[in-house]
């Protein structure tokens, strides 16, 4: 498999991170990231990690337009990873 089941995981911790040092950035009044950089990093699959960075630092989980763009994020990226699962010939759920 062209990813590594580590390297994966640790780009979903890596964005847990990244919502870590945004919370701290927002606190201090500094540099923050950028919401459209955190729609990326959920789009290709650090999701999980975003989702509980955003419960465990209480980040982001009120404001409606960037709740909603990253439930689209989130589903945009199952349903890419289901098609390329599904579209792979090495892996092809479709013949079961």
């Amino acid at each position: 498999m062209f990813l590594h089941y580590d390297h994966v995981c640790n780009f979903k911790c890596a964005h847990f991170f990244i919502y870590k040092i945004d919370k701290s950035a927002a606190e201090k009044g500094s540099w923050r990231t950028s919401e459209n950089t955190l729609h990326f990093f959920a789009t290709l699959g650090g999701w999980p990690g975003a989702m509980i960075g955003q419960q465990v630092f209480n980040h982001k989980t009120k404001k409606t337009s960037f709740r909603i763009i990253f439930w689209i994020s989130i589903l945009l990226n199952i349903s890419l990873l289901t098609l390329f699962l599904i579209y792979t010939p090495w892996y092809n759920f479709a013949s079961y």
